[in-house]
């Protein structure tokens, strides 16, 4: 059994593949398998900015314990509101993000156009003060400019999360990276990134 909960047997089933720079590193494969395995090689996780399928329980909840065991530093979660009920830890803080709203069609449910971002363990975050007071204010407008990803966050708006959650040279896990707006907010940045993403796709 892994540190995680997830059976051994079931990791060798994972297929996974990387690609690696100096400072940022992308691995096409399952997010427990790889976070255990980062576990298992000691590397060290400052910050951890993570945006899970939405709705996946148990996956989320795993992860998220997966992620604040590896990470010294905090942890931040992206997901829809109703999600935050199915949690099993509670998180420190709710920030919120306000995206643009538009007029397409719903049935039976109210449009989404604010996402929570559930927020762990904020006592071990530098919080920077040298910002500018909007990346700390916990509700963010940021938009997008363009889309490759259906379920993509605006690079500025990770930025605003490292601004204030670590330092340069530390390192940044996305366990689920999609279009990779973590790992291009850390490369404007001076970070180190690590990004997970099980479709082989989005790493080319």
């Amino acid at each position: 059994m892994s540190p995680f909960g997830v059976g051994s047997a079931a990791l060798e089933d994972m297929p996974s593949s990387s690609y690696e720079t100096r400072k940022y590193k992308w691995v096409v494969g399952d997010a427990l398998a790889e976070m255990c395995e980062i576990a298992e090689e000691g590397k060290k996780i400052d910050l951890v900015i993570a945006d899970p399928p939405y709705g996946k329980f148990p996956l989320i909840n795993l992860a998220i314990a997966s992620a604040r065991e590896l990470c010294s530093g905090p942890s931040f979660f992206f997901m829809y509101g109703e999600d935050l009920v199915e949690l099993d830890s509670k998180p420190d803080q709710i920030l919120f993000w306000v995206k643009t709203a538009s007029t397409k069609n719903t049935k039976k449910r109210y449009s989404r156009f604010v996402e929570t971002i559930a927020a762990y363990d904020l006592e071990n975050s530098p919080f920077c003060q040298d910002t500018h007071w909007t990346t700390r204010s916990g509700t963010f407008i940021d938009q997008l400019t363009y889309r490759t990803h259906e379920f993509q966050k605006p690079v500025s708006l990770m930025e605003k999360l490292l601004a204030v959650n670590s330092y340069k040279g530390q390192t940044v896990l996305d366990p689920f990276a999609g279009s990779g707006s973590v790992k291009k907010a850390c490369e404007n940045m001076d970070r180190y990134s690590i990004s997970i993403e099980i479709d082989g796709k989005l790493a080319q």
